[in-house]
């Protein structure tokens, strides 16, 4: 720490003081600078660095499993929703699924692949 930095005292729950002690071991850092340096992550973080990028397929894919695990957990039921080449009942398969079904909506990307 640069010696015109501010001191900041404050009071936190002993756990999380705990916790963070052992995070500061681990990354050879001391204490404050364990702090400081996840204050200055939480402070430059991206919502859109987190985004996800799926190609059609991987998107249907994905898709096609959240369905029929909604469907087998009670929370759809089924012919709720519908995709090509499938009947009741019957597991969905990747390419059937349209993008864009669970009404997210879905732009491909200048790379093709579709930002969810």
């Amino acid at each position: 720490m640069a010696k015109n930095d501010v001191q900041v005292n404050f009071r936190m729950p002993a756990e999380l003081k705990a916790q963070l002690e052992k995070e500061a071991a681990e990354n050879n850092r001391s204490l404050t600078s364990e702090i400081v340096a996840r204050l200055e992550k939480s402070l430059r973080y991206d919502p859109e660095s987190d985004r996800i990028e799926l190609s059609d397929k991987q998107l249907r894919m994905f898709t096609a499993t959240m369905l029929d695990r909604m469907m087998d957990a009670g929370m759809l039921k089924p012919g709720a929703w519908e995709h090509t080449g499938s009947k009741p009942g019957e597991t969905a398969s990747p390419d059937s699924i349209e993008p864009g079904i669970s009404g997210v909506p879905l732009k491909p990307s200048k790379d093709g692949k579709r930002r969810v």
